[in-house]
């Protein structure tokens, strides 16, 4: 089992629906999938599920130290999710007030063993509650929507992984292959990070922002054009960084 996390301190990069895509093609190579969303946004669970007003899969179990992760099925036969919801955005707050080892005890649970991958739909925060998040994550991918502050604070965002002992790679999402400032910070990014750069870029696209507005995945809305296959190629290279 391998548990891989989606992670940026700023919103809007992407990470939702590469964590989305991602676990939908993992779980189309018959591997069994458990995406776990820690964003308030709980945009992943209301992908995978309908959401009701009832507890949701993750906050009690993330403070108390009897409450099991509750795991929900989708409508994909390979993949579970541990839904969350709004009070997600004030966890922190009680999480911050737990002793060290029942923050890493609450946290460990969500490794659940049954499973190929989890994916970790993190949230756009750099606090106590992610910071322990990290340390029991196999790897951290960090999508980067290309911009010159996106590049510069890149920096903090990675050393931030590292202290918590954590593998990580970083690729471009939302690319604009056209624009000359996507190629030139893209070069920029590479050379300051090197092989911590993964080859794949995600571009700008319309049809993955539809896709998860109909609740599908970018393969099943458009398998045939690159935005789609451009997770499959992502999907090959985490997996050839995560098994290394």
């Amino acid at each position: 089992m391998k548990m891989i996390a989606f992670y940026n301190n700023k919103g809007g990069v992407g990470k939702t629906s590469t964590a989305i895509n991602i676990a939908y093609t993992l779980s189309r190579r018959k591997n069994r999938v458990l995406l776990i969303d820690f964003d308030g946004q709980c945009n992943s669970s209301r992908f995978f599920t309908e959401l009701t007003n009832d507890v949701s899969g993750c906050e009690r179990a993330i403070i108390n130290a009897d409450e099991k992760p509750m795991i929900k099925k989708t409508r994909y036969d390979n993949i579970d999710i541990v839904t969350s919801s709004v009070r997600m955005n004030a966890i922190s707050n009680e999480f911050v007030n737990l002793s060290d080892e029942e923050k890493q005890s609450n946290i460990i649970k969500f490794r659940q063993s049954a499973y190929d991958y989890i994916i970790v739909d993190m949230p756009p925060a750099m606090n106590d509650f992610t910071e322990n998040v990290l340390t029991i994550c196999d790897y951290v991918y960090v999508p980067i929507e290309l911009g010159t502050f996106a590049v510069q604070g890149l920096a903090r965002v990675t050393q931030k992984i590292a202290n918590a002992g954590t593998k990580y790679a970083c690729f471009a999402s939302k690319y604009d292959k056209g624009n000359k400032a996507d190629q030139e910070l893209l070069e920029i990014m590479k050379k300051n990070l090197g092989d911590k750069v993964l080859n794949t870029v995600v571009p700008f696209s319309r049809a993955i922002k539809n896709s998860i507005s109909y609740r599908i995945t970018a393969s099943e809305y458009m398998s045939w054009i690159n935005p789609a296959r451009c997770y499959e190629r992502l999907a090959d290279e985490i997996i050839r960084t995560v098994e290394q």
